[in-house]
Order: structure tokens, then C-alpha cells, then sequence
């Protein structure tokens, strides 16, 4: 579940869908912030965009143009 933060970092939040309460993860414009609870401790991964998208077979370094695009616009 997505929900808009109002607090001072922006961003969106993604909580639990079971319970609505848990936050699991922040989304940024630049990252990903997942967030975990396990064995007494919180851990935090940060995901830098770029990365986010190569993952996913998206990115060329260039913020919002997958590399299709780029092809596309070089002719």
C-alpha cells in the first residue's frame, strides 16, 4: 500500500498491506529505503535509482530514459 509522506522528507511510503500500520519502505525520487525488523534489530537497505533500474533492465544512466529511448533519439 502507497501512501503520500507529509513529514519533512517527502516521498512515499509503502506500508503493510495486511496491517496498514507497518512501514516497510520510503520512496524517493533518486531511491528505494527498505526497511526490515528481525531479530531484535532494524536493518535498512538503500537502493539508488540507477541501480533500481538496471536491475529491472531500465536504465543507461541517464535519469528517466531507458535505453530504448536513447536509441529512438539517436536515429
Amino acid at each position: 500500500m502507497l501512501k503520500k509522506n507529509t513529514g519533512p522528507e517527502g516521498g512515499w511510503l509503502v506500508t503493510c498491506d495486511g496491517c496498514g500500520r507497518e512501514i516497510l519502505a520510503q520512496v524517493f525520487e533518486d531511491r528505494v529505503v527498505v526497511m526490515d525488523k528481525r531479530h531484535g534489530g532494524r536493518h535498512i537497505a538503500v537502493i539508488p535509482r540507477c541501480e533500481l533500474l538496471k536491475i529491472m533492465g531500465a536504465c543507461s544512466g541517464t535519469p528517466g530514459n531507458p535505453p530504448e529511448a536513447e536509441a529512438d533519439a539517436a536515429g
